[in-house]
């Protein structure tokens, strides 16, 4: 800014002396005046930037230093274009979402189709205020319940259709 400041003061010599015309002038002016602006913003951004780490840190940024070390970059466009496909959030967000796809076609696809569940229990019992006769209860339950849609009111194959469009 200092440079833009002194081109500006130049300028002006120049012009009080007939060299340079008013559009000079003007356009010494105008880049000084992007300079200063380009520096608010900078500063407006940097006051934002120390907000938000305040409120996820929970401190003020303090004695940060530069990274050290650059991380290494590949040595080839070939091997670039390998990491990027195997590494990219984007690529790998939209592969699990067409698992996520093919998951929910397979889950209306179980919901049109029968299904069957086993249930069981055993409990033992001794009975304290007869100790001495040693008398216990023996109780097993196991139960089976099989569910057969009947009619659904097309419910099923639509879910299915539904679904199969986005696996």
């Amino acid at each position: 800014m200092v440079i833009l400041q002194r081109q500006l003061d130049a300028n002006l010599d120049r012009f009080e002396v007939g060299v340079v015309t008013r559009t000079d002038i003007a356009q010494s002016q105008a880049a000084l005046a992007g300079a200063q602006s380009a520096l608010l913003s900078s500063q407006a951004n940097l006051r934002g930037s120390n907000a938000v780490y305040r409120e996820v840190i929970g401190l003020d940024p303090a004695g940060l230093e530069p990274v050290s070390e650059r991380p290494r970059l590949p040595s080839t466009l070939e091997k670039a274009i390998d990491i990027a496909r195997r590494e990219n959030p984007s690529l790998i967000a939209s592969k699990e979402m067409s698992a996520s796809g093919r998951y929910n076609a397979y889950s209306a696809l179980g919901a049109a189709l029968p299904s069957i569940s086993v249930t069981g229990s055993y409990t033992v019992t001794e009975d304290p205020s007869v100790a001495l006769a040693g008398i216990e209860t023996e109780v097993t339950d196991v139960v089976v319940q099989l569910n057969v849609p009947i009619f659904r009111g097309g419910r099923s194959i639509s879910g299915i259709s539904a679904a199969s469009d986005y696996a």
